[in-house]
């Protein structure tokens, strides 16, 4: 019986391990949009092309440039994101850095029970041009 009960007790640490290795071969794509924003216009990115509902969707490196740069999130959708520049600072170019990650979290055996994301990432890089 104890000998079932260890073998029992190998075979689950050995898939939580493996469902954790799994998040070392995530899948990581880099978008590069080039957009031209006119003065005191707002663009808008719709993130639904990048990720679903359950991904999380935020401003990894904020533009230098801007009025408004932000992730707006309605209920049912992972959300837009908004621009608009700041031309009283006079800049002809900006650049922001989006990540898009999957939501979902799981448990890992890694001892603490602390919670790791898993899943495919986007890295959407905005290059503007300031017209």
């Amino acid at each position: 019986m104890k000998q079932k009960f260890t073998l029992l007790l190998i075979a689950v640490a050995t898939l939580l391990f493996a469902s954790c290795e799994k998040e070392k071969n995530d899948d990581v794509k880099n978008v590069d949009l080039n957009v031209t924003v006119q003065a005191n216009a707002t663009y808008t990115l719709n993130l639904s092309t990048y990720g679903d509902a359950d991904d999380n969707a935020t401003i990894t490196k904020q533009g230098a440039a801007y009025n408004i740069s932000e992730i707006a999130k309605a209920t049912g959708t992972i959300g837009t994101y908004s621009y608009q520049a700041n031309t009283a600072k006079g800049a002809t170019t900006d650049v922001v850095e989006l990540t898009v990650a999957e939501g979902k979290n799981s448990r890992c055996g890694n001892g603490n029970n602390s919670e790791k994301q898993h899943g495919d990432k986007t890295i959407i890089t905005i290059h503007f041009t300031i017209q």
